[in-house]
């Protein structure tokens, strides 16, 4: 009886800002003053001091926005992965065959003394040794409030879409000799700042159903 070969589903080659990029996704806020529909002042009512005056306050109220922002502690020193688990969620048949997917399921905790805000995590998986992408996911961890101190969040639960295609079963996929194992790489994103790592993991040969 012939072994039914594995067969991989692949992203293109990419760099972790080009990994970072994905489709659709949603740009993090901004915490700076925004003054929309602003008109030029006229000479009506208003003289140079009004207008010296006005200047000032918006100058102020930018000032005090952008020094709450540097006021927050760096994700990436604050944050605290937890509870993690690894493994290949089942993703059902797949034009005619079974699909296994690499997925991680983690909390975070802010270690810091004070507030986190407008947090995304970003998972990048790949085949181990391998640097091509095999997927990534990304989401926002806070929906328009703070991580306070000593506060957790999750679990969240981040899976690839791409991944292993057969049609053997799927505990034998795992077992199978073509098989090579996934990492999957984690990151953070706070506000308007850049990405920074959060560490790595390795996915376990372990399976979930949905």
């Amino acid at each position: 009886m012939a072994v039914r070969a594995l067969s991989a589903h692949r992203g293109s080659p990419s760099s972790v800002p080009a990994a970072i990029r994905g489709a659709g996704r949603a740009a993090a806020p901004s915490r700076g003053l925004h003054v929309h529909g602003a008109e030029p002042f006229t000479a009506c009512g208003y003289n140079d001091g009004m207008r010296r005056a006005w200047l000032i306050v918006v100058l102020l109220a930018g000032l005090a926005g952008s020094a709450s922002c540097r006021s927050e502690p760096d994700a990436k020193d604050a944050l605290r992965v937890t509870d993690v688990v690894t493994g290949w969620l089942d993703k059902g048949i797949v034009d005619g065959q079974n699909k296994l997917v690499p997925t991680i399921s983690l909390k975070i905790r802010n270690g810091a003394d004070r507030p986190l805000s407008y947090l995304q995590l970003n998972a990048v998986f790949r085949i181990v040794d391998d640097t091509e992408e095999l997927g990534s996911k990304v989401i926002w961890a806070t929906q328009g409030s703070d991580l306070s101190p000593g506060a957790s969040l999750g679990p969240f639960n981040l899976s690839s879409d791409l991944g292993y295609s057969s049609p053997a079963a799927r505990t034998q996929m795992l077992q199978h000799s073509m098989f090579k194992d996934a990492k999957v790489e984690l990151f953070v994103k706070q506000g308007s700042r850049q990405w920074t790592r959060l560490g790595d993991y390795r996915i376990d040969r372990q399976l979930f159903t949905k």
